[in-house]
């Protein structure tokens, strides 16, 4: 298998480390990993020429090119060219390019990594109910469950606690995590957990 060339946006923080615009290229690793899309790229900051007499400072250059330069240039200005293979431009630090790496392996791992096991619903008191139901209106409709503790009887009135879930969640995921339905059969109040569905979000959100 050919290796898959890096995503744009990996080029462009290579693209500013090369220019040493750390802060900007640290920015934008940061904004990747919260999923965030990449800002378009600044433009270059004008640089002032160097004084006279002065050469520019050259950060962390190929060996094999320095060497190649020599300390002033002969008569005729002329200089050698380079190691066959060598660009002579600076390379990228080797931390930077190790986060890199491990940036671009998670992300293009996301969808190889293998879904975490989910905390086993407790089991349910003698008497207590965890149904499932749906609700309907105007708006379309929204499937939910809902838990009625043991210590209600019928008829009885009670409050109700809606609980929301998170991302990727669903309503037993969230019942096992939070523990609310020992609470309710401690306090004896009801819980409705709504679920939401991917097709209103791919996440479920």
């Amino acid at each position: 298998m050919h290796a898959m060339p890096p995503p744009p946006d990996f080029n462009e923080v290579a693209r500013l480390t090369r220019e040493g615009r750390l802060p900007e290229a640290t920015a934008l690793i940061q904004r990747l990993l919260r999923g965030e899309p990449a800002a378009p790229p600044a433009a270059a900051p004008q640089r002032s020429a160097a004084p006279a007499g002065r050469r520019p400072r050259v950060i962390d250059v190929e060996p094999d090119a320095a060497a190649a330069r020599p300390a002033s240039a002969g008569a005729s200005g002329a200089q050698p060219a380079a190691n066959p293979g060598k660009s002579g431009l600076p390379r990228m630090p080797e931390a930077l390019r190790g986060l890199l790496d491990k940036v671009r392996g998670g992300v293009e791992g996301l969808s190889a990594q293998p879904v975490q096991a989910r905390t086993p619903p407790a089991p349910l008191p003698a008497g207590a109910r965890f149904d499932t139901h749906s609700f309907s209106d105007q708006a379309g409709s929204r499937a939910y469950k809902l838990y009625i503790p043991s210590t209600l009887r019928g008829g009885q009135p009670a409050p109700l606690v809606v609980m929301l879930h998170g991302c990727t969640q669903s309503p037993d995921d969230f019942a096992a995590g939070t523990k609310m339905n020992a609470l309710a059969e401690e306090r004896g109040f009801l819980v409705a957990y709504p679920a939401q569905p991917p097709s209103a979000h791919a996440q479920k959100c």
